[in-house]
């Protein structure tokens, strides 16, 4: 087996890969059987070493060392008693510890313990962290190590640890989230974006810090949340209060919000309350995944509201040309607007 189906394997087994991506080992996996023996290795010592904070595999200084490990390892199982069957006292079934079973434990441990700056360097201040990135016109759910749940927006980023430490939980954010964290006095969790920190010990919030948006907002559903932004005072929200940051003004109010309307998103709500036409058009394209031509030509001014569950982009299209008065199509990922009539 070669070294990147090790890799794959093991960001399979972690739950890290794309939906495309994990549907394509699945399908290798009903036709291998090689395969499929391999990542029941990996899922085994995966779990028994689920507690270690250890870098990143380096593939390309740890691929000749691999290579001798696993041809050590091979030499070891057939000059001893590894490779022969082994009588239980408690069962007298015999059970056979074949080279497969070896090599892939060698090469797992070699991935799991090599580090970046060099082969099987080990640092204890070290962490294993995971990236997962939604693609747009998707959204994703992540169990982290202690409990809590997060809930990711189309084309959002978030990195996390896959085992926290003993101080606090921490993980970074780019994009909406929803975080359901689990209550844990001894050890804060905080979401780091690219402008404010978020510290709770255990509660409910909706995070929305785009790259591409000129505001930051963090609304809170349940418990308490201690928002962080340069050398401000710390801000403390209560149940249904929302922070909303101007990022160019450096400025920030607090005001009250509806959960329903900011936290519908993850129930597959698109709600626009009060959005300008060009915002609409922004959050569609995030949605769906597809590129708006043509929403220059209506007024800035212009506002919307609606909503829309579960219903495809043709649908919501034809709402708000009904709405607006213009004619669409869609046609391979483009959604192509204009007033008064398209030519055919």
């Amino acid at each position: 087996m070669e070294d990147k189906d090790y890799l794959l394997l093991m960001e399979f087994a972690r739950g890290s890969l794309t939906s495309e991506e994990r549907q394509k080992v699945e399908e290798r996996l009903l036709e291998e059987e090689e395969l499929r023996e391999t990542l029941s290795i990996i899922m085994e010592m995966e779990n028994q070493s689920d507690m270690l904070n250890v870098p990143k595999f380096n593939l390309a200084t740890g691929r000749s060392k691999l290579a001798e490990k696993m041809y050590e390892m091979e030499k070891v199982a057939e000059s001893t008693e590894l490779s022969k069957i082994v009588e239980q006292e408690t069962n007298s079934r015999p059970i056979r510890m074949n080279r497969r079973w070896i090599a892939v434990a060698a090469s797992f441990a070699l991935l799991l313990m090599a580090s970046i700056g060099g082969y099987l360097q080990y640092s204890q201040e070290e962490k294993l962290w995971n990236t997962i990135a939604v693609e747009l016109g998707e959204k994703r759910e992540v169990i982290l190590e202690d409990g809590s749940k997060v809930v990711l927006n189309s084309g959002s980023k978030l990195k996390y640890p896959l085992a926290f430490n003993k101080g606090h939980r921490e993980v970074y954010l780019e994009g909406e989230a929803f975080f359901d964290v689990e209550s844990d006095s001894t050890r804060p969790f905080l979401v780091h974006t690219a402008h404010v920190v978020g510290r709770v010990l255990g509660t409910s919030f909706n995070i929305r810090a785009f790259g591409d948006e000129k505001t930051f907002k963090a609304s809170l559903v349940s418990g308490r949340l201690n928002l962080e932004y340069g050398k401000e005072k710390p801000v403390i929200l209560k149940p249904e209060e929302e922070y909303v940051l101007d990022i160019d003004k450096s400025s920030f109010e607090v005001r009250n919000f509806k959960a329903k309307e900011v936290c519908q998103w993850k129930d597959n709500v698109l709600l626009f309350s009060h959005k300008s036409v060009h915002e609409v058009f922004a959050e569609l394209e995030r949605w769906y995944g597809v590129e708006v031509i043509g929403a220059r030509q209506f007024d800035r001014s212009m506002t919307i509201n609606a909503s829309f569950k579960n219903e495809s982009v043709d649908q919501v299209m034809e709402g708000l040309a009904f709405v607006l008065d213009f004619e669409y199509e869609i046609e391979d990922g483009y959604v192509r607007i204009q007033k008064g009539t398209l030519e055919k």
